[in-house]
C-alpha cells in the first residue's frame, strides 16, 4: 500500500509531533489527475486545534493541506498531540515551513512523465484563536 512503517515522532513542549511530509502529497494528487497543460499547482494549508473526544483534555493540532488548483482531497501534513496546544509554535511549524519553502522553490516533479510543475502557496486557513497563536499575537477578546 505504500504506507510508511516508521514516522519519526518529535517531542515538543506539551506533547508529541509527527510530520508526514508535504512533498509527496501534491505529487500523488497530480499523478492521479495529470493533464498535459498543467503548469502550476496552488496549495492551501490549514492549522487548528481540536479535542477528539468530549470531556477530554487531549488536544490535537493537525496541519492539513490540499491542492486548490487542481482541486484535490485533503491530506495530513503533520499532527501534534498533547494535553494543551504546542508549547513552541516555531518547533510545531518548522518542518512544514521548510518543506513549503523547498517545494515552492524547486516545484513538484510528476512521476508519470517527469514533468516539473511550479508550486504556489494559495492560502493558510485557521480560526481566530489558532491564527492568533500561530502569529504569536494577543487575541482580541471583545469590548
Amino acid at each position: 500500500m505504500g504506507t510508511p512503517r516508521g514516522t519519526p515522532m518529535r517531542k515538543i513542549a506539551g506533547g508529541s509531533y509527527l510530520h508526514f511530509g508535504l512533498e509527496e502529497c501534491p505529487q500523488c494528487a497530480m499523478d492521479v489527475m495529470e493533464s498535459p497543460d498543467l503548469k502550476c499547482i496552488y496549495l492551501q494549508l490549514h492549522a487548528d486545534g481540536l479535542s477528539p473526544f468530549r470531556n477530554s483534555i487531549v488536544r490535537l493540532w493537525p496541519i492539513l493541506g490540499r491542492t486548490m488548483k487542481p482541486l484535490f482531497r485533503v491530506f495530513l501534513v503533520g499532527l501534534f498531540c498533547g494535553m494543551s496546544k504546542p508549547g513552541d509554535v516555531h518547533k510545531y511549524l518548522s518542518e512544514t515551513i521548510e518543506a513549503l519553502g523547498q517545494l515552492t522553490s524547486t516545484g513538484v516533479r510528476l512521476q508519470m512523465n517527469a514533468k516539473l510543475v511550479k508550486a504556489i502557496l494559495h492560502s493558510i486557513l485557521s480560526d481566530a484563536p489558532a491564527k492568533s497563536y500561530i502569529k504569536q499575537v494577543k487575541q482580541l477578546s471583545g469590548l
